[in-house]
């Protein structure tokens, strides 16, 4: 009897863990509002783990954060997103969802990331001309930075306007069940959709004359080498990445 005792009262130990294990999830905000604007703000802050604190299944690209980690795209995107400002439009109650509508003021980095990227094209085929075996891949990144670094000094001058819609979903907390990649695209002032542009495009497209930064001949009057595409397609996946 007593062994029956013991193994029922195991049970209802694991039966209590499981109904608290289901019930432990907390809360991501006290309100609705208050996730919209928890959200935003960890945003403006750059602050990836908080940003997701206030999401449930966030459908973003995750490149983003792969980008970040190079300080010429970090430096540009986390001065940008710390200039994005919003305004609460609209607020439509659903049952237990709130439909959020979003005005911002962003940055729009589109010009600058393209003119960024131009130059590290140039400097990169300008170093493959004069030897394929010793192209420094640090000091043609610095050409990125460089660049961005200049753009920032007029930042103010690419802001632009869009509306977006966030949905809270009470049952989860009220985490915002809607974030995707229109989103990140405003965060990171157009840098995760430059990036993926870039991956259709050739250097052509990008307005760079390959023949005239290698000389003022063609390749195959100057002897350039026969390696360039491929050293320009090494350029664009490390400019995307």
């Amino acid at each position: 009897m007593k062994r029956i005792t013991r193994f029922m009262a195991v049970l209802v130990c694991f039966a209590m863990l499981a109904m608290m294990a289901g019930c432990g999830k907390k809360p991501a905000a006290e309100s609705a509002k208050g996730a919209l604007e928890g959200f935003l703000e960890a945003a403006k802050s750059a602050d990836f783990e908080k940003m997701e604190s206030y999401t449930e299944n966030a459908d973003w690209d995750e490149r983003i954060k792969d980008m970040m980690t190079i300080d010429a795209w970090k430096n540009f995107v986390t001065a940008a997103a710390s200039r994005m400002t919003y305004e609460i439009a609209d607020t439509k109650e659903e049952g237990k969802k709130t439909v959020f509508t979003v005005k911002f003021q962003y940055v729009d980095g589109t010009d600058a990331y393209n003119d960024a990227i131009n130059e590290y094209y140039q400097k990169a085929l300008s170093m493959v001309a004069e030897d394929l075996d010793e192209v420094d891949d640090e000091e043609i990144i610095a050409v990125l930075d460089e660049t961005l670094q200049k753009k920032m000094d007029n930042i103010d001058s690419y802001m632009a306007e869009t509306v977006l819609t966030f949905t809270s979903d009470e049952g989860e907390g009220y985490r915002l069940t809607d974030v995707g990649d229109d989103f990140v695209a405003v965060f990171s002032a157009n840098l995760t959709t430059v990036a993926k542009d870039m991956e259709n495009e050739t250097v052509d497209s990008l307005d760079i004359d390959v023949n005239g930064v290698l000389s003022s001949e063609t390749p195959a009057e100057s002897g350039a080498p026969a390696q360039t595409e491929d050293a320009a397609a090494s350029a664009t996946e490390a400019a995307a990445q």
